[in-house]
């Protein structure tokens, strides 16, 4: 129990990290960030592992265990499509707030349009290709600012998710074992 707390502890701070990333963020910063989720998924897997191998009677063994590893599968798959929907409709949510406030009279459009002006300019574009290009970039910087807070979004939710999992966590209880015969045996790996 202590190791999966630390591990989970260590998972929750290195998920956060995560929700601070933009297209600013220094390669050190995730480098950290994946050290520290690497190093806290030993401290998670192999307690809870050997946890649930310890409950398993010893005749049992080779069906607990490929139990466990299709019980595993199956979950990856669904926590995979679980966060893919929440960071496509995250981004989907943050991509019309963010297209709603993109107007003629926001700063970033006005300093956009004189840079396409001068670019039109010295190219020798049509106003229809200058106007298209603008469009084109604006579009460009919406979808990626709407990425960069659904991925936010999803790490943040991914967070809650591995601090909810210390509750299940505190409960968890020293296995015994019980042999063909039924009589106890002490947990393994302890």
């Amino acid at each position: 129990r202590p190791l999966l707390i630390v591990g989970l502890t260590m998972l929750s701070v290195a998920t956060w990290f995560y929700t601070t990333l933009d297209v600013t963020t220094p390669d050190h910063v995730v480098v950290f960030a994946l050290i520290l989720r690497g190093a806290s998924m030993g401290f998670v897997f192999m307690p809870l592992q050997t946890a649930m191998m310890n409950r398993v009677p010893l005749d049992k063994i080779n069906r607990g265990s490929s139990l466990t590893s299709a019980v595993r599968q199956l979950f990856a798959s669904f926590g995979v499509a679980v966060v893919a929907t929440v960071l496509t409709s995250r981004q989907t949510f943050h991509q019309s707030l963010i297209a709603e406030r993109v107007t003629g009279a926001s700063t970033m459009v006005q300093q956009m349009t004189g840079a396409m002006a001068a670019m039109a300019a010295q190219h020798g574009w049509t106003a229809m290709q200058a106007k298209s290009f603008l469009l084109y970039a604006l579009n460009g910087q919406v979808l990626q600012q709407a990425a960069v807070q659904g991925f936010d979004d999803s790490f943040l939710f991914l967070t809650a998710m591995c601090v909810l999992a210390m509750l299940p966590s505190l409960f968890l209880g020293r296995g015994t074992r019980a042999d063909a015969g039924g009589a106890a045996r002490p947990p393994m790996l302890e």
